[in-house]
C-alpha cells in the first residue's frame, strides 16, 4: 500500500511539473509600436545619428537634417528582429520645397504573429540661419489585432547646426504624444495606449577630410538622457570607407537596461555604393539587448 501511495505521489508531482513547464514555455509578447526609426547605417553607428544628415534616413531621427542632406534618394529599409519575431517595413522620399524649407514623407508596415500596425511618417525642416536649421517630425500609426484597432501617434523637434563643413551639432526632443502596445499571451491578447519615452538627445558629427565631397571617415557621438531615468545613454559609430564603394562601420551604445543594468553593446554594418544605388545592412547581434538586422536600399535622386 505503501509503495503505491509513493507512486501515486510521484506521478502527481510529474504531471505538475509537466503543466507548469508547459505553461513556462507559453510565449509572452509584450510590443510597443514606437516610432521607427530607420536606417541600416544609423544603426551600425550605434543609434548615433542625431546630427548626421546623410541621407533621408536621419529625418526618423532628426527632422532638423533634412535642410542639410549630402543626397536626395528613394530609401527602402527592411527590418528583422529575431528577438520579438517583428518584421518591419519602411519608404521615405525627401523633397527640397526652396531655399529654406525640405520635406520628408515616409509610411511603413510592421507585423507580430496577428497584431499589425502600420505607419504614416512627415517631417519638415527650416532653415533659420545659414548654418541653422529647426525641424518637426511626426508620427501617425494603427494597431491591429484579432480584437480591434486603436490610433497613435507622436513627435519629435529637432535643431542643427553646422559652423563649419565637416562639423555639426544637434538637439533634440523626442516622445510627444502616445504609442499603441500590443499585448499576448497564450490565447489571450489586447491592445492599449503607453506614454511614449520622453528624451534629450545632443549629438556631433565629424566628417574627414572635411571638405572633401565624399570623407573617408565619419565619427557620430550622441548623448541621451530620458526624462525620469538616472543615467545617460552614450552612443558612439565610426565609419571608415576602405574603397570608393565600401565603406566598413561599427558603433556602440551604453547605457541602463530594464533586465541588466548598465551595459555596452556592440553595433556593425558595411555599405556599397554602386552608381546611383547605395545599399547598407547593420546588425545587432548582443543578447544583452533586442536582436535584429537591417538592410537599407536608395537610389539618388
Amino acid at each position: 500500500m505503501t509503495s503505491k501511495i509513493i507512486l501515486l505521489r510521484c506521478l502527481i508531482i510529474l504531471i505538475t511539473l509537466g503543466t507548469f513547464a508547459e505553461a513556462q514555455s507559453q510565449p509572452i509578447h509584450v510590443f510597443s509600436a514606437e516610432p521607427i526609426l530607420g536606417g541600416a547605417r544609423a544603426m551600425a553607428l550605434g543609434d548615433a545619428y542625431v546630427s548626421d544628415p546623410y541621407d533621408v534616413n536621419s529625418f526618423y531621427w532628426n527632422p532638423a537634417t533634412l535642410t542639410f542632406l549630402k543626397s536626395y534618394s528613394i530609401n527602402t529599409n527592411s527590418i528583422f528582429d529575431w528577438h520579438n519575431l517583428v518584421e518591419k517595413s519602411t519608404i521615405a522620399v525627401p523633397y527640397k520645397i526652396d531655399g529654406s524649407n525640405s520635406v520628408a514623407l515616409g509610411a511603413a508596415a510592421s507585423y507580430l504573429g496577428y497584431f499589425r500596425y502600420y505607419n504614416l511618417n512627415f517631417g519638415y525642416a527650416r532653415t533659420l540661419l545659414s548654418n541653422l536649421s529647426a525641424g518637426v517630425f511626426i508620427d501617425l500609426h494603427r494597431g491591429y489585432s484579432r480584437t480591434g484597432g486603436l490610433w497613435g501617434g507622436s513627435g519629435t523637434c529637432g535643431f542643427l547646426y553646422a559652423p563649419s563643413p565637416g562639423v555639426s551639432y544637434a538637439l533634440v526632443y523626442r516622445g510627444i504624444g502616445r504609442n499603441v502596445r500590443y499585448f499576448f499571451y497564450d490565447t489571450y491578447e489586447t491592445l492599449d495606449y503607453v506614454i511614449s519615452n520622453r528624451s534629450i538627445l545632443i549629438g556631433t558629427t565629424f566628417l574627414f577630410p572635411s571638405m572633401n565631397r565624399r570623407p573617408y571617415l565619419c565619427i557620430d557621438l550622441t548623448a541621451e538622457k530620458i526624462i525620469g531615468v538616472n543615467h545617460f545613454t552614450s552612443k558612439a559609430g565610426i565609419e571608415f570607407w576602405i574603397a570608393s564603394f565600401v565603406a566598413l562601420r561599427c558603433g556602440i551604445v551604453s547605457g541602463p537596461t530594464v533586465t541588466r543594468g548598465n551595459v555596452a553593446t556592440g553595433r556593425a554594418g558595411l555599405g556599397v555604393l554602386i552608381g546611383r544605388i547605395r545599399l547598407d545592412y547593420g546588425i545587432v547581434p548582443s543578447v544583452a539587448e533586442e536582436q535584429f538586422h537591417q538592410i537599407s536600399l536608395s537610389y539618388v535622386l
